[in-house]
């Protein structure tokens, strides 16, 4: 394109692309496998964690550290967290596994990060699961909502190139 070449939408869709919009953001927390091993035990072997989630979006800020899992590396979460969205805007949403300890600070084991403008404005994500949709209205009214994939994202630790294990969320 050539700056002397017209725009490509009228000036009005293009300010309402770029104005943002309140979302709802819901994260679903299924499973942590494999989490690394945080705590040392009297033999000064590495022993299992006590993880708890804390996810973050902006300003908001989850901390699930009184619901921590005793002595785990393989967790069954079944968290909901649900959050305010303005998109464009803020949209890392980051996903922190902590390892809880009883004396001194509690440890990361492992975060990641979702981008959520990189899913919302990406039409093939958009399209994941519309041929599972059902909106049949009748007698036996069925409705189906588009179905996401399960997604196993790896945990990653500042300095450390290795998967401190992996969280699996329906997408």
């Amino acid at each position: 394109r050539n700056k002397d070449d017209p725009p490509m939408f009228p000036q009005e869709i293009m300010d309402d692309l770029f104005k943002p919009k309140l979302y709802k953001v819901r994260l679903y927390c299924l499973r942590g496998v494999a989490l690394a091993k945080m705590d040392v035990g009297i033999t000064g072997k590495p022993e299992s964690s006590d993880p708890y989630l804390i996810v973050k979006l902006g300003k908001h800020v989850f901390n699930d550290r009184k619901n921590y899992v005793d002595d785990a590396t393989d967790v069954d979460f079944y968290k909901f967290i649900e959050v305010d969205a303005e998109l464009p805007g803020t949209s890392q949403l980051q996903v922190n596994v902590m390892d809880y300890d009883n004396i001194g600070s509690d440890d990361l084991i492992g975060k990641t990060t979702i981008d959520l403008e990189d899913r919302w404005f990406d039409g093939r994500w958009q399209d994941w699961g519309k041929e599972n949709r059902m909106t049949e209205m009748g007698d036996n009214s069925v409705v189906r909502f588009d179905t996401k994939p399960v997604e196993a994202r790896t945990l990653y630790l500042p300095g450390k190139s290795s998967s401190q294990g992996v969280l699996i969320f329906p997408t």
